[in-house]
């Protein structure tokens, strides 16, 4: 269901007040809304609600919404990506696809280089595009130069991505994770959950949304 209307014009007030309603009948309630807004929405609804009601509804972002679903089925356990770590990785992922590479034969070696490459794998991941997607557009394309550019960056993104899935949690990937889990595992059947406060949402933010939406 959608509330729509101009600035002022009382969308979150509906919906704040709907989702009070909901926590009130004892419904397992989720109310969703950007990280900066949480502590405001939080305050708000403690506020609004006493005692076991209160505890019926859960103000969360969607990196908290991540941790709750990790916390319930699993992938808090691993260490946290550092940004060392992430460019020890990828020089070892670099190295690791040295014999295929065409394009970036002559700067794989660079410091620069390996700097490039992780804020161009942090990019892809905030889109959601992972090495298996690009491997498939880099097919689709008939551009030969460029083609040649995504093969090499599919290939060590996905020799970079495999290394982290080792032994590593990368934040970048929390949601999307999250959101295999929640599909997998029904994590929002029976819950009523609320959005407020969002401007867009990225591709792995869309995935988790569809994962409530089914449920």
């Amino acid at each position: 269901r959608l509330i729509l209307g101009r600035t002022g014009t009382g969308k979150t007030t509906q919906v704040f007040s709907r989702a009070m309603e909901s926590a009130r009948q004892r419904r397992r309630t989720i109310l969703l809304v950007p990280e900066q807004f949480s502590f405001q929405a939080e305050k708000r609804v403690y506020t609004t609600l006493k005692g076991e009601d209160a505890l019926s509804v859960s103000v969360l972002s969607f990196s908290r919404l991540s941790e709750n679903i990790f916390r319930a089925w699993g992938g808090l356990a691993r260490k946290r990506l550092t940004d060392t770590a992430k460019l020890v990785l990828m020089k070892l992922a670099v190295e690791e696809m040295k014999d295929t590479l065409t394009v970036y034969q002559k700067q794989r070696s660079r410091t620069s280089f390996l700097n490039t490459m992780l804020q161009t794998v942090e990019e892809l991941k905030q889109s959601g595009t992972y090495p298996e997607a690009l491997s498939h557009i880099a097919r689709l394309e008939k551009d030969p130069p460029f083609t040649a550019k995504l093969h090499d960056i599919a290939g060590i993104y996905g020799a970079y991505q495999a290394m982290v899935d080792r032994s590593y949690s990368d934040p970048l990937d929390d949601i999307a994770k999250a959101a295999t889990l929640a599909e997998e595992h029904l994590y929002f059947d029976g819950m009523s959950i609320f959005l407020d406060g969002f401007s867009f949402f990225s591709p792995p933010q869309r995935q988790l949304l569809h994962a409530m939406m089914e449920q």
